[in-house]
């Protein structure tokens, strides 16, 4: 008898990935009569898709809170990001409105080496300033992006392995 085994690449597995988009309704099933939210609707949209260089991923969360006193109010967030398919290289950003106002706005990009990596966000001058705020992250030897991740998990999985532990730099 002859046996053959390949070794499927980290890069193989990212190859197969599917693109999608989704679309999920968001209702509150129970409310508590305590307190909290009387009634929730909402969408959760998600978009996955292979570009030439990477994984463009993009969701939208919208939320419609109503509560017993009257008050209601409507939650969004934005968030979108590019991941190269080398692993190597990442940009993000995240949009949060509550009510059509902005309550967090931030953009960044990252980058990996053999040795670790550098985060970079960025956010805007809060009102009436010119200049935002730069926040510099160092990010640990070993540090993987989502899509990266997801190919890891899939890997550990494959191998049999239940549990592994990296850190991962979604952005968000």
């Amino acid at each position: 008898a002859v046996g053959i085994s390949f070794a499927v690449s980290a890069d193989a597995r990212a190859a197969d990935l599917l693109s999608y988009e989704a679309v999920y309704a968001l209702r509150l099933t129970h409310a508590s009569s305590s307190g909290g939210p009387r009634a929730a609707t909402g969408t959760f949209e998600s978009r996955f898709v292979e570009t030439c260089d990477g994984w463009d991923t993009k969701s939208h969360t919208l939320i419609n809170l109503a509560f017993s006193d009257g008050a209601s109010f409507r939650n969004e967030r934005y968030f979108s990001s590019l991941e190269a398919k080398t692993g190597q290289a990442y940009s993000f950003a995240a949009l949060t409105l509550k009510n059509g106002k902005t309550v967090e706005a931030y953009k960044g990009t990252a980058e990996l080496t053999k040795r670790g990596g550098r985060a970079r966000y960025e956010l805007p001058a809060p009102e009436g300033q010119k200049n935002g705020k730069v926040i510099l992250l160092a990010l640990p030897q070993g540090t993987l992006f989502p899509t990266a991740h997801s190919n890891a998990l899939l890997g550990s999985a494959e191998k049999g392995t239940p549990l592994f532990r990296r850190v991962v730099l979604s952005g968000s």
